[in-house]
């Protein structure tokens, strides 16, 4: 599998992927592929296998640490998106 550098896409309620063109790598510890983009519901954090929005509002560091720790922390988050993925697939950021 090959990610598109630099390329980064959420998944629309119409269950079609949408380029996020200012879109920019949120480094974090976790080995999460994350992007933060800033649309008109605030600053969001999203997940680049599969583009599921995470996070929206004031995102700092240490807000993103304790909102992934509310949700279950990496474990449960991963498998949240391996389930993504067997549903419906990769995002356009990654090809095969």
């Amino acid at each position: 599998m090959k990610i598109i550098k630099n390329k980064y896409y959420i998944k629309v309620e119409d269950g079609n992927y949408k380029e996020i063109k200012d879109a920019k790598k949120y480094n974090n510890d976790f080995g999460l592929d994350l992007f933060i983009f800033t649309d008109k519901y605030g600053t969001n954090i999203s997940e680049g296998k599969t583009g599921m929005k995470l996070f929206t509002g004031n995102i700092s560091d240490d807000a993103f640490i304790n909102r992934l720790k509310n949700i279950g922390g990496t474990d449960l988050l991963n498998a949240l998106i391996n389930a993504n993925i067997e549903k419906y697939g990769y995002s356009p950021r990654y090809e095969e």
